[in-house]
């Protein structure tokens, strides 16, 4: 997405900058200092994520109508081009750093990992991401609730019975799958403008949440359930309070975090990995202090270069794209340069 682009929404890039940080520099940090941060029942975590998910649907039928070929076409060219070359590069990277073997890096290019239960340390949120991408069009086509419905129950169906009959998938796909689907749905209903600021759907959500969380924790049997309710009934309430911080907290602050959250979730481990072999200590506080002084800004320099970068040669491919599929667009124009 362009960094200047008119659609941004404040909040959702608040949202993002506020996940990615909890991300990379408190629950992946940690894995680098001893735990120090260690919380029995990570649930935040698990909101994140969900938070993440949640708000790919939503931009996804923000931008991206599916009713022809043209559409199907353009979609897949334009969002797999997004984010699939560098998830690649990040791949190899990956394995560079000794952190994933070749044979992981082919799995996981092939989006198979997902089928077979294979995935790789945090690149496996990506393939996951990606296969959402796939099933995407399939679920907006035509959009209908009715539709959209009786899809999201035949493939949640055909999932389930994936993982328990055959002992395929990544259970995390049916996990997160829920709140994908969530984003579509109320992006496609303008759910967040209309009940945003309604206190009693607001409040009913936290409600739900904080009962879900303490079943999630009483109930083990079906805490994956739980667990799925609470991230679910959790999206109100954090678009709600994103809502409000954004009119209050300066732009500058977040904005540019929220646009580098890509790159910063593909690179932060190897960054990580390349700090602590240039440097290690045995006191944990000292490990969390180097990598947030140090680690943490180069992770969000590079990440943001990165994304800059890329996005200037993606977008000219994807003008080209769209100016030979019609000669009358106005990205015609770079037909003849590339």
């Amino acid at each position: 997405m362009d960094l200047s682009a008119n659609n941004r929404l404040p909040y959702i890039d608040l949202l993002r900058a506020a996940a990615i940080l909890y991300i990379v520099a408190v629950h992946h940090l940690d894995d680098y200092a001893g735990n120090i941060y260690y919380i029995k029942y990570n649930l935040i975590t698990y909101l994140v994520l969900g938070l993440f998910m949640f708000i790919s649907g939503c931009l996804l039928a923000q931008n991206n109508p599916i009713n022809n070929r043209g559409d199907l076409r353009g979609f897949f060219y334009r969002r797999f081009l997004r984010i699939y070359p560098l998830y690649v590069l990040a791949l190899f990277l990956f394995m560079l750093c000794s952190l994933v073997s070749f044979k992981d890096v082919l799995l996981n290019i092939s989006l198979l990992n997902v089928v077979f239960d294979k995935s790789v340390l945090t690149l496996w949120f990506v393939s996951i991401l990606c296969v959402f991408y796939i099933i995407y069009p399939l679920v907006v086509y035509r959009y209908s609730a009715m539709k959209t419905a009786m899809i999201a129950v035949s493939l949640c169906g055909l999932f389930v019975l994936l993982k328990d009959r055959f002992g395929l998938l990544d259970e995390r796909l049916l996990r997160y799958f829920p709140l994908f689907l969530l984003g579509i749905v109320f992006e496609k209903h303008r759910l967040i403008e209309r009940y945003i600021y309604n206190r009693a759907f607001v409040g009913g959500s936290a409600l739900v949440l904080i009962a879900s969380i303490s079943l999630y924790i009483e109930a083990p049997r079906f805490n994956q359930v739980f667990l799925i309710l609470l991230m679910v009934s959790a999206i109100p309430l954090l678009m709600a309070i994103g809502k409000s911080a954004s009119t209050i907290v300066n732009k500058k602050l977040y904005v540019n975090i929220a646009y580098a959250s890509f790159c910063m979730y593909l690179l932060h481990r190897v960054i990580f990995h390349l700090a602590t072999s240039i440097y290690s200590s045995g006191s944990n506080i000292h490990m969390v202090v180097y990598l947030t002084l140090l680690a943490v800004p180069v992770i969000y320099i590079t990440s943001f270069y990165l994304q800059k970068y890329y996005d200037r040669i993606r977008t000219k491919r994807v003008d080209r794209y769209m100016g030979d599929c019609d000669p009358k667009h106005p990205a015609s124009r770079y037909t003849l340069y590339l």
